[in-house]
């Protein structure tokens, strides 16, 4: 029986030598140079899906979703453009928000009162005049901060920490076919919330648009499982 050898480390990583056609090494699961690269070249500069645009259909509305590490709240402004801003306090950087939805004007932290609009700029503070003459800077540069990229493709949202990359089309490439098919598959597309799923279409449904089998999949990969 044929075994793929022990992981290389993070400075001469090399995809294949953890993921082969039919096995994944179990370290893939457990080790942490993996996950901290994974970190560091997907969810920092990558696009990464956090809500169907149908989740925050109305101005106020809002989700609470993490990006690697970083949580943040997907919310459709009072403008109409949906923004991922950072979960945390430009104060003392405390989250902010912490209902997984709702819909609001506003967001006031619990620590010491700053509130934000759903735009991300700071609105206001508790004992203003203890600013002074500086308060005008202060709004000005508080804000919240925020995916500096925000894209949409069928109504699926993407968003990315990196301002510069390639754009979401060229990053989902073929992907976006199989995106179709599943559109056109479901009677009810906008359903499609991010996170977590506990069930979830055959595999063949996206590669070829066919059956309407559905399969229960397991919440996580124990990982004691190695190959």
């Amino acid at each position: 029986m044929t075994t793929l050898e022990p992981p290389p480390t993070v400075d001469d990583f090399d995809v294949n030598s953890v993921v082969q056609t039919d096995r994944v090494h179990g370290s893939v699961y457990t080790s942490a140079d993996i996950f901290r690269r994974e970190m560091d070249t997907i969810f920092k500069t990558g696009w990464v899906y956090v809500a169907h645009d149908s989740e925050v259909s109305e101005p106020g509305d809002y989700l609470t979703r993490f990006i690697g590490h970083d949580p943040v709240v997907v919310v459709r402004g009072k403008d109409g453009e949906i923004r991922v801003l950072l979960n945390r306090c430009t104060h003392r950087a405390n989250k902010l928000c912490n209902a997984e939805t709702g819909n609001a004007n506003s967001f006031r932290c619990p620590y010491h009162g700053w509130t934000f609009s759903n735009t991300g700029a700071l609105q206001g503070v508790p004992m203003r005049e203890g600013y002074g003459d500086t308060y005008s800077e202060l709004r000005a540069g508080l804000g919240l901060a925020q995916a500096p990229r925000v894209d949409s493709y069928g109504g699926f949202v993407f968003a990315s920490l990196a301002p510069d990359g390639v754009s979401l089309r060229e990053h989902l490439g073929k992907a976006t076919g199989a995106i179709d098919r599943l559109l056109n598959l479901s009677p009810h597309p906008q359903d499609r919330p991010a996170g977590q799923l506990d069930e979830a279409s055959a595999p063949r449904q996206l590669e070829d648009g066919g059956g309407e089998q559905r399969r229960r999949l397991p919440r996580a990969v124990h990982p004691r499982l190695r190959v």
